[in-house]
């Protein structure tokens, strides 16, 4: 069976994540989608599995039109601490600074990704990126293993 891996996570996963486990882990061999606004991704699991960055309610969309088991949560958890010192860093490198801003993405990403809300969409699997090459070969085994691709094939 093909998968849809939806990466999810407080302040965003980063495409970089992504990108780093398409190419350098996976040769590239999973199409990336990356989620606009206005559009619901449609995958075609007859011919691929897919790395996708979501927000929750994406997933829990993605998880009613799609068979069981194939859409898999991959969310990330990065301490309050280092998300805020990351959002205001880049709020610094800003022209105008609004640091309002900060404290209200903080505050929606908080009520966004409740632990309620993970705990109703069935999220029980975290990868802690505090350490970001243990948290790389997490993600790598557990694709690996659903995907049926053994260690020895992707490096």
């Amino acid at each position: 069976m093909n998968h849809i891996f939806c990466f999810m996570g407080k302040f965003g996963v980063g495409h970089d994540v992504m990108c780093k486990l398409a190419y350098e882990y996976f040769d590239g061999r999973f199409p990336m989608v990356v989620k606009t606004e206005e559009d619901l991704a449609i995958f075609d699991l007859e011919q691929h599995s897919y790395l996708y960055i979501c927000d929750l309610s994406e997933f829990r969309w993605q998880r009613i039109h799609y068979p069981e088991g194939a859409v898999v949560p991959l969310y990330f958890e990065k301490s309050d601490y280092l998300r805020l010192s990351y959002a205001l860093d880049q709020e610094c490198m800003s022209d105008s600074p609004d640091y309002k801003k900060v404290c209200g993405r903080y505050l929606e990403d908080e009520l966004r990704y409740a632990e309620s809300k993970l705990e109703k969409a069935r999220i029980s699997e975290r990868y802690d990126t505090r350490d970001f090459d243990i948290c790389m070969d997490q993600v790598v085994d557990r694709i690996s293993d659903l995907c049926g691709i053994f260690k020895s094939d992707r490096m």
